[in-house]
């Protein structure tokens, strides 16, 4: 299956948005204080950009904890292998790191989404640790990062690339390769001290192989994709008892409803929503939207491509009062990326396209909804043409 990634571009931080350290990764008070209409006609701002030293390449949803923003960012930071940061914003775009990734058995290359539990944010990187296949970490209140484990070493997994679920007071998440002989990835469970297992080992011969995302927890089930596997190689969509017995609930059928689905499901009303990479039906092979049964009723839902819409969209889905909103990191009047928003019957708006500095393009990561605002990333762009990326906010009313 061919898969494309847009170019990754560099940048430097806006004047306006103040870099501010600070000790606390859990600020004091008591919830996110309202947040100012926002400037211009279609409700889009930056509210700060990356400037490599404090992280660059950003591609994980922001996570909203007690006033603040939490994300990571993939590249960047203080130490010289570039291996990524964890970093809080204030809604008005001040931003301390809280930990820069690679020195010694670190972690390197943040990936997925940041989850929050009992004071402690925890996470994985795509590298490093004891067998450079990457880690799961944890963050504590006191600014402290700890690997709870590094992949690699004998049959475990390698390379996480999905976010971390808690179900039951476990987390659980994927590796996109690795496990037993057929190395297609795994499904893990790990305690918050670090105690790992895996309990499902995938295999392309029985169905998919290659989980890219994190998973979604539904009704006490664990409910996710791979991006490869099938007779077209074009993944497909499980759920998975936390015993790890595994249901392939949709075979994506050689591009014609979507291909490679590389982002994590969200569920609205027992219906799980997505994104695929690429495919589509017709001449336009840029990516999907579809909807999926909780027994495995597929429906394509939007096909990019047709004119300045996006294309290849990589990231989440969001959902506000049934409404979907997400990102594409390429396409649009620029050819950088749009914000859109999607109906469940399939009536699309471009909310934003993303464009040149001091815009940021290329956004990789879903979207946030926060107090009638939606937060987001982009990967590249700022100041400059070569910026590190910025984050974002935008109306979804405007």
């Amino acid at each position: 299956m061919m898969k494309r990634f847009g170019a990754l571009i560099l940048g430097i931080a806006l004047a306006s948005c103040a870099r501010v350290p600070g000790p606390n990764i859990v600020p004091a008070g008591p919830g996110v204080a309202p947040i100012a209409r926002l400037d211009g006609a279609s409700g889009y701002k930056t509210i700060f950009s990356f400037d490599g030293a404090d992280g660059a390449d950003p591609d994980s949803v922001l996570l909203s904890v007690k006033g603040e923003l939490y994300g990571a960012t993939s590249g960047g930071g203080d130490w010289s292998t570039g291996g990524g940061t964890v970093f809080a914003l204030t809604p008005g775009g001040q931003e301390r790191v809280l930990h820069s990734f690679g020195q010694g058995a670190d972690g390197r290359g943040p990936a997925g989404d940041l989850l929050f539990l009992n004071g402690t944010l925890y996470g994985m990187t795509t590298y490093g640790g004891k067998y450079d296949q990457g880690t799961v970490f944890s963050i504590n209140a006191m600014q402290q990062e700890h690997v709870l484990h590094s992949f690699g070493k004998g049959s475990d997994g390698k390379q996480p690339m999905g976010g971390l679920t808690l179900l039951n007071g476990m987390l659980y998440g994927t590796t996109s390769e690795g496990g037993t002989e057929y190395g297609g990835g795994t499904v893990f469970r790990i305690s918050s001290a670090g105690v790992e297992r895996v309990i499902y080992n995938f295999d392309a011969r029985e169905g998919g192989d290659s989980p890219r995302a994190g998973l979604t927890a539904v009704k006490g089930l664990l409910y996710g994709t791979t991006s490869d596997g099938s007779s077209c190689d074009d993944g497909t969509a499980f759920s998975m008892t936390t015993t790890g017995k595994e249901h392939v609930l949709h075979t994506f059928s050689c591009y014609s409803d979507g291909s490679g689905p590389f982002a994590k499901l969200i569920v609205v009303k027992d219906t799980l929503y997505g994104t695929t990479f690429e495919g589509g039906t017709g001449q336009y092979y840029s990516g999907t939207v579809f909807s999926l049964t909780l027994d495995g009723k597929e429906r394509v839902i939007h096909i990019f491509g047709k004119g300045n819409d996006g294309e290849y969209p990589d990231s989440s889905l969001v959902a506000v009062n049934g409404t979907l909103f997400g990102v594409t990191h390429e396409g649009g009047t620029n050819g950088k990326g749009v914000v859109y928003s999607l109906t469940q019957s399939g009536t699309e708006r471009i909310l934003h396209n993303f464009g040149p500095p001091p815009d940021g393009d290329d956004p990789r990561a879903g979207l946030l909804h926060l107090n009638g605002v939606l937060y987001g990333t982009a990967g590249g762009g700022g100041k400059s043409f070569y910026g590190d990326g910025t984050v974002f906010k935008i109306s979804p009313t405007e």
